[in-house]
């Protein structure tokens, strides 16, 4: 049986806190540039747009928020899974309609007013990333051994998160970037 550290939890649950807090609040707090990207989608009738938008972010949110709490991993687990893996399939649908041109909504820059400079346009890319995500969140399932933590513990749960951090962002810009570049190239041909 396979048991963890349990600085390995501590840390990817503060990580899907984080990622999913944030997410969530950049959603709600820019609501009118979020609803204009769930439009882009094409999937939602125009009347539920608004509630769509608020009911999205509201579940990042406290999605987010529970996973600051580690009870009813469970449930956060499935609940984070399941959002992701709707993401990737509406994702999927999208491309498979040759719309990859639209804003996937997921980068935080995105959603500022002016999102067409930093948008990172539809890609199997962003597939991949939300089914890899989706595992990191069931690694947290996985029985871990009870230990004592002390101050080092903290210390590298809070670089490890930073490094977390950091390597997300770096490769949202990375897509970004190849969205731009690609967008550069179909202006030439």
């Amino acid at each position: 049986m396979i048991v963890f550290d349990p600085l390995v939890q501590l840390t990817l649950s503060l990580g899907f806190g984080l990622l999913l807090t944030i997410s969530g609040l950049s959603k709600l707090s820019n609501r009118e540039s979020f609803e204009s990207v769930l439009r882009g989608y094409d999937l939602l009738m125009e009347k539920v747009v608004p509630s769509g938008a608020v009911l999205i972010g509201g579940l990042e949110l406290g999605l987010g928020l529970l996973w600051f709490s580690s009870s009813e991993s469970k449930f956060v687990v499935v609940g984070s899974s399941l959002l992701l893996l709707t993401y990737a399939l509406v994702i999927t649908i999208n491309l498979v309609r040759g719309r990859n041109y639209i804003d996937c909504g997921c980068s935080f820059s995105s959603l500022r007013a002016n999102h067409n400079r930093s948008s990172s346009g539809l890609s199997f890319h962003l597939v991949y990333r939300n089914i890899v995500l989706m595992c990191f969140a069931f690694l947290t399932l996985v029985p871990v051994f009870e230990r004592e933590f002390n101050v080092l513990d903290y210390f590298i749960t809070f670089f490890a998160l930073a490094c977390s951090v950091l390597f997300y962002g770096a490769m949202s810009q990375m897509l970004v970037n190849r969205s731009t570049i690609n967008s550069w190239r179909q202006g030439d041909a």
